[in-house]
C-alpha cells in the first residue's frame, strides 16, 4: 500500500468522496515517493522494492545498470525530439505469459515520456495479432468511432514502414542514403 494525494469533494447529494487521478494511482503503483512521507517507497534505484531496477534485476536477470541506461536513453531521445520516440513491437512479445503486463510497461514508458500522439512517436506493430488484446480499450479513440462508422482500419505494417523516420527526413536525410552512397 502506498500513500496517494487526494481531494475531498462534496457531491450533489451532500455526501463527500475522496478522489485522485489515474496518474497518481499509477505513480503509487510504481512506488514513487512524491513528497507524501511514504515509507514503503524506494529511495533509490538500488533499493530492492517493487518496480526499481534492482527489483527487476532479481526477477529478469537483466543488470540494473542496463535497465537504467535504456530508460534514460529513451527518455533523453523523447525529450530532445519532443516525443518522437517509438516502440515497434513484433510477434515475439505476444507469446509470453504476462503479455498484458509487457504492453502496460511499454505504454506507460511512452506516456511518461510524452510520446503518444506525436508524429514519429508512440507504439507500432509490424504484425497484426497483437492488436487483438488491447483493441477493445482503445478502439473508440484509435478508430474515431465518435466521428464515423464503420471504424477506419489501416494496414499498419506498411504505414509504419513508410512513416517511422520523420525526424531524419525533416532534417534532409534521405532514407537509406548511407547505404546508397556506400557509407
Amino acid at each position: 500500500m502506498h500513500k496517494l494525494p487526494v481531494k475531498r469533494l462534496q457531491l450533489a447529494d451532500g455526501s463527500t468522496a475522496l478522489v485522485t487521478t489515474v496518474y497518481d494511482l499509477t505513480m503509487a503503483n510504481y512506488g514513487l515517493e512524491r513528497g507524501l512521507g511514504d515509507e514503503n517507497c524506494a529511495t533509490g534505484y538500488d533499493d530492492v522494492k517493487a518496480y526499481t531496477p534492482a527489483w527487476a534485476e532479481q526477477i529478469t536477470g537483466v543488470p540494473r545498470a542496463h535497465i537504467t541506461r535504456i530508460a534514460r536513453e529513451f527518455a533523453e531521445n523523447a525529450d530532445k525530439t519532443h516525443g518522437r520516440s517509438m516502440i515497434i513491437v513484433g510477434a515475439g512479445l505476444n507469446h509470453w505469459y504476462h503479455l498484458d503486463m509487457n504492453y502496460r510497461g511499454l505504454i506507460n514508458m511512452l506516456i511518461f515520456c510524452g510520446c503518444v500522439g506525436q508524429s514519429g512517436g508512440g507504439w507500432a506493430h509490424y504484425v497484426g495479432q497483437e492488436k487483438l488484446r488491447p483493441q477493445t480499450g482503445w478502439q473508440p479513440l484509435a478508430f474515431a468511432l465518435d466521428w464515423q462508422r464503420p471504424a477506419r482500419h489501416m494496414n499498419s505494417t506498411s504505414y509504419f514502414y513508410n512513416h517511422s523516420s520523420p525526424v531524419a527526413l525533416r532534417n534532409g536525410h534521405r532514407a537509406g542514403a548511407a547505404v546508397a552512397d556506400g557509407g
